[in-house]
């Protein structure tokens, strides 16, 4: 039992670890993708209309620089 207790306690803090990594990397993409979108609105977007798949698809406008859906 002490073992199965002892190898949880590893794996909590091995998950714990890696939770903390995946939020910081998720955390530096959506810094970059901010600076993406940023430095495309300056240079100006450039919109083209889409349709979503499927019967009933909606329409939305996404850039073609820099994939900002609008």
């Amino acid at each position: 039992m002490e073992a199965l207790q002892e190898k949880k306690t590893i794996l909590q803090k091995e998950y714990d670890n890696a939770l903390y990594h995946y939020e910081l990397k998720k955390k530096e993409l959506e810094d970059i993708d901010k600076k993406i979108i940023s430095y495309c609105n300056k240079q100006g977007h450039q919109w083209v209309k889409e349709i979503e798949n499927g019967m009933y698809g909606e329409t939305f406008s996404v850039c073609k620089k820099c994939g900002l859906f609008y």
